[in-house]
C-alpha cells in the first residue's frame, strides 16, 4: 500500500479498535492529530450544508454532536464533499437520542433528495402536451421520472411540512396535522423545486421506476387510494418536469 493510500485509511478510520490498531503508527505521529480533526471539522461542515433542515430544527450543538457521532461509525466514502451523509437519514432513525423526534429520518432523507435533484443528470422533461400526441394504446405507455426527480413518503408522520417549514426558514405558529405526508422534488430549469405530494403518487412513481406500463402504475396508486385522482397528478407531473421522454 502506498504512503498516500496508507494516510487516507488513517483519516478516514472510523475509531474501531480494528482501525486504531491498524494506523497505530499514524496516530503516534505528533501532528497526525491536526490532519485528522481537519477532516473530521470538514465533514461535519459538510453534513450541516447538506442537512440545513436538521441542523434548524435541533440546533447547532444537538447536530454537532449526532455529526460525531456518525462520522465515527461511517468513513468517508465519497471525496465530494456534497455528497456527504448518504447513510446520515438512516443513521438518525436509528441513532438513540433522536428516538423523541421519530420524523428527523423522513426530514433527512428529503434534505437529500433535494442533494441528489441539485446534482442529477440533464435531460429533457416531458412536454404537457406529449400525451396528447402519443398513438399507441395506453396499457403501452410507459413514463419514466426525470434523473433529477425525487420523491419521499412517510406513512406516520407530517414531513413535508416539517421540512418545507425548515428549508423555507418558516417560523410558523399553526397547529401541524400529524399524518402521512409526501414531498415531490424536482429541478425544472435547473434549479430545484418542491410541492407536496400524495402516498399515492408516490407508489405511482416507484412503479414507474421499476419500469411498469403506465396501467400497472396507475392500478398501484389506485390501489392504495381508489380516491386518487390520476388525471390532476399527471398533470402536475408534467408541469413541473418530472417525467422524461416516452416508452411503448
Amino acid at each position: 500500500m502506498s504512503f498516500h493510500s496508507e494516510f487516507a485509511d488513517a483519516l478516514n478510520a472510523t475509531g474501531t479498535a480494528a482501525d486504531e490498531q491498524l494506523n497505530a503508527a499514524w496516530h503516534a505521529e505528533a501532528g497526525f492529530a491536526v490532519y485528522r480533526n481537519s477532516v473530521r471539522k470538514a465533514r461535519i461542515d459538510a453534513l450541516r450544508a447538506n442537512f440545513p433542515s436538521i441542523h434548524r430544527m435541533v440546533g447547532e450543538d444537538w447536530f454537532v454532536a449526532a455529526a460525531l457521532v456518525y462520522i465515527q461509525e461511517h468513513a468517508l466514502d465519497d471525496v465530494r464533499l456534497l455528497l456527504e451523509g448518504k447513510a446520515f437519514p438512516e443513521f438518525l432513525a436509528r441513532f438513540e437520542p433522536a428516538g423523541a423526534y421519530p420524523y428527523l429520518a423522513g426530514v433527512a432523507r428529503l434534505d437529500r433528495a433535494w442533494t441528489q435533484a441539485h446534482i442529477a443528470a440533464d435531460a429533457l422533461p416531458l412536454s404537457p402536451d406529449a400525451l396528447a400526441g402519443f398513438a399507441g394504446p395506453v396499457e403501452s405507455l410507459c413514463l419514466r421520472p426525470h434523473p433529477a426527480c425525487r420523491w419521499v413518503a412517510d406513512v406516520e408522520h407530517p414531513i413535508d411540512t416539517l421540512w418545507q417549514r425548515a428549508r423555507s426558514q418558516r417560523d410558523e405558529s399553526a397547529e401541524i396535522d400529524w399524518r402521512a405526508e409526501a414531498t415531490l422534488v424536482t429541478r425544472p430549469e435547473l434549479q430545484v423545486c418542491w410541492a407536496s405530494w400524495s402516498l399515492a403518487g408516490c407508489a405511482f412513481l416507484d412503479a414507474c421506476e421499476e419500469g411498469l406500463c403506465f396501467t400497472a402504475a396507475c392500478e398501484r396508486a389506485l390501489a392504495l387510494d381508489p380516491a386518487f385522482d390520476l388525471g390532476a397528478m399527471v398533470s402536475q407531473l408534467l408541469q413541473s418536469g418530472a417525467l422524461v421522454a416516452l416508452d411503448a
